[in-house]
């Protein structure tokens, strides 16, 4: 969930934290890990089997670009981000895995991609929204229409904030989808939006035979998702701190309490949590 640069130029500002913090890498690799355990690679795909080229959009620690460059070892995966930090990680990753056809870039995913026309199988990009306002979705989307090759599939997946049983952990939350609105990543104060307008989006970007899938996430007390949802919330509201206050003008005072309070409530033996997820996909037309 990291954001992406050029060569010619880097917008890092657009993302809630700073990308190139050693402990959003950090954060970001054990998250990489929990989702695509939870989530899966992708959804059923007919033409999988023939996927060459791949693109994976701010691919972060590279764990979901590693994992499809093993599953499909005939295809070229790449990976970009905007980080330099994360995309020298990923790429040393692959080589210490030993996985010679992944590659690793920094871009900018906002700005012209730097790959020629038909050039990919397959667009994969998840929780793209912690850099993405809600404008920039049309020109991602027109992008990656470009490099797909017809026939080409683009998959995304989109999280909703979900909801949980704790009164500071609804607090966080409540403070949380009001920055990401007030900052234009969502289309609503009380909700992210994003999972909503996925297929229109694809649909407005001409996509064709758009599908999804509804997928949650369960980390309350006593599941295998447990602990290490709970290492990711407790770095991520850490990290986003000075998001939270310049956004929504809660005081660092209130934000340090809250933060104070978070682990008993998250470790209790009742807490119940769960996130949502919605994946779409749609095909570049074969004809145009």
């Amino acid at each position: 969930m990291s954001t992406l640069s050029s060569e010619n130029g880097q917008d890092k500002n657009s993302y809630i934290i700073d990308v190139e913090s050693p402990a959003e890498l950090a954060r970001l690799l054990h998250q990489d890990r929990l989702f695509t355990k939870a989530l899966g690679l992708l959804p059923p795909l007919a033409n999988s089997a023939k996927l060459q080229n791949i693109l994976d959009l701010a691919c972060g620690p590279g764990g979901w670009t590693r994992e499809a460059a093993m599953t499909f070892p005939s295809a070229q995966v790449r990976g970009i981000d905007i980080s330099e930090r994360v995309i020298a990680f990923a790429q040393s990753q692959a080589e210490i895995q030993q996985i010679p056809n992944v590659h690793f870039s920094v871009m900018d995913a906002k700005k012209p991609l730097n790959f020629p026309d038909n050039s990919f199988d397959l667009v994969h990009g998840r929780l793209l929204n912690g850099f993405l306002t809600q404008a920039d979705w049309s020109i991602l989307l027109r992008e990656s229409y470009r490099i797909l090759r017809p026939g080409g599939i683009i998959c995304l997946t989109e999280a909703d904030w979900g909801i949980s049983n704790g009164p500071i952990s609804e607090r966080l939350s409540v403070l949380m989808t009001q920055a990401m609105h007030l900052a234009k990543h969502g289309i609503s104060p009380s909700a992210f939006g994003t999972t909503v307008m996925l297929q229109p989006f694809l649909r407005k970007a001409g996509y064709q035979n758009i599908h999804a899938q509804a997928l949650s996430l369960e980390y309350s007390a006593g599941t295998e998702a447990h602990h290490p949802a709970y290492q990711n919330i407790i770095a991520m509201y850490q990290l986003v701190q000075p998001f939270l206050i310049s956004m929504v003008g809660v005081t660092g005072e209130e934000l340090n309490r809250l933060y104070q309070q978070l682990p008993a409530e998250m470790l209790s033996n009742d807490f119940c949590g769960m996130w949502f997820f919605l994946r779409a996909w749609g095909e570049r037309p074969q004809e145009e």
